[in-house]
């Protein structure tokens, strides 16, 4: 039982008559440690780091719980990884061997047995970007499962006139041979579903064509279209510019939507699984990463990946820190923001890069600054500065900004390495951040109250387009 304990959420468990509570990390971290048993007993040795799949919809926040469940655990987690960015690792979607797309956009459709999760990858020479995510409980292999199973209930029930839901044995039976219909519409064009052994209901066998058989999953096809539809909305992607779409699942599961969602990408490019379970793939695409990070095997150009360790971003308008790469992204990273003048006439730009985890700019760490002099002398908000932000796998972060009509541009070349803090430092910092959140956010109503009464405030500064 969940209930709250401490102001927090922990779990409840009868202990020997004994009430004990536990905490989702210490949860987590017992299936870690079993886990790492496990491994231990396998290979004989000593297991002290790993690389963790979470779902492709965790927070930040769960993922640094997941993070310190490791810990708890007696592991380092090198790297914390959606399984649809593992899975695509493990069919190979990073590999730099299509020269017809430089940035290549993948969909990677998870239909699991209680639900569907899609991500949208952008793959650019082996390194992947996650652009968009959904998840949704109502598209899943057991309810494309039961609407036949629904289905064959209803036959059978009108047939003969019976209620066959009342009997738990011919239920069960009929469970198994809609399975059996199932795997047979994977190769032929009908199969036949009836009950052995009772004459009731042999006199009236249900013939299923495929063809009826996606009539009847229509509603659930429709939902999975619009689940991609509306994730390609999200992350501003064009269906013409996806290369492909990867499915994971059981093969009877993946069948079930594979060929609309093909047809409405118009996709040339087949990736067929070679796995036949989406935990496969998983496990497949987090053992490569791990060799990866274990500097023992590099293949195919697969990269080397690093985090960020402190977010990183510019000034805008009303001293307000705008965040470009978020404190714990994975790098190689390239993000690409539109911003526009505060004034009308500006001659020119400063934009300020800073590191740090405040709201309010000044409180966090000046990296450099960035100038574009000279610009069209325009109305406030009519210009176009693009920002673009981008660290290689060599830790160096490349800040460029330039402005579309003149096509002005300038650049900053900053290092940031990761042992340029320690995580202690790291863990002072975000707390600090925390702490100072209700007073940043009032400092920040304050400075845009001064930015309206004065002509002077923000005078070359930017605001988010």
């Amino acid at each position: 039982m969940v209930v709250e304990k401490d102001g927090e959420p922990h779990i409840r468990v009868q202990i020997n008559g004994t009430d004990t509570y536990f905490t989702p990390d210490s949860i987590s971290a017992m299936v870690l440690d079993r886990l790492k048993n496990m491994a231990e007993a396998f290979l004989n040795h000593t297991v002290n780091f790993a690389v963790i799949t979470v779902p492709p919809h965790f927070s930040e926040r769960q993922r640094e719980a997941t993070d310190i469940a490791a810990g708890m655990a007696g592991l380092k987690a090198l790297r914390i990884i959606s399984e649809t960015t593992a899975a695509g690792m493990a069919y190979g979607i990073d590999v730099p061997r299509r020269e017809e797309c430089n940035q290549c956009h993948f969909v990677i459709y998870s239909l699991g047995a209680k639900e569907s999760n899609l991500a949208l990858e952008s793959v650019n020479h082996g390194v992947f970007d996650t652009l968009a995510v959904a998840s949704d409980n109502n598209i899943s292999g057991d309810g494309f499962d039961n609407a036949l199973f629904n289905y064959a209930i209803a036959h059978f029930n009108s047939e003969n006139n019976i209620d066959i839901t009342q009997d738990f044995e011919a239920m069960e039976r009929l469970k198994i041979e809609v399975k059996k219909a199932e795997e047979v519409l994977l190769t032929e064009s009908q199969a036949k579903i009836e009950i052995p052994d009772h004459a009731l209901f042999m006199r009236f066998p249900l013939i299923i064509t495929w063809t009826q058989l996606q009539e009847i999953r229509r509603k659930l096809i429709i939902q999975a279209l619009d689940m991609v539809k509306n994730l390609l909305y999200d992350a501003n992607v064009e269906k013409t510019q996806v290369h492909g779409i990867l499915f994971t699942g059981m093969p009877s599961h993946i069948a079930k939507v594979q060929q609309p969602l093909e047809s409405y990408l118009d996709i040339q490019h087949h990736l067929a699984p070679s796995l036949t379970r989406s935990e496969h793939a998983v496990v497949h695409g987090a053992a490569l990463q791990g060799h990866i990070q274990s500097f023992s095997y590099q293949e195919d150009g697969c990269r080397m990946f690093y985090t960020t360790r402190l977010s990183l971003g510019i000034e805008t308008s009303g001293s307000t820190f705008t965040n470009l790469i978020p404190r714990n992204s994975i790098f190689p990273i390239r993000r690409m923001q539109l911003f526009t003048t505060t004034r009308d006439n500006q001659e020119k730009v400063e934009i300020r890069v800073l590191e740090g985890e405040r709201a309010v700019a000044g409180r966090n760490k000046l990296l450099g600054t960035i100038e574009l002099p000279e610009l069209p002398l325009k109305p406030g908000g009519e210009l176009e500065i693009e920002v673009l932000f981008q660290i290689d796998s060599d830790e160096i972060m490349t800040v460029m900004a330039r402005e579309e009509e003149s096509g002005k541009e300038a650049s900053l070349i900053i290092p940031v390495s990761m042992n340029r803090y320690t995580q202690e430092e790291v863990n002072v910092i975000v707390g600090e951040a925390e702490y100072h959140y209700e007073e940043d956010k009032l400092l920040l109503q304050e400075y845009h109250i001064n930015v309206q009464d004065s002509r002077e405030a923000n005078r070359f500064g930017v605001i988010a387009k």
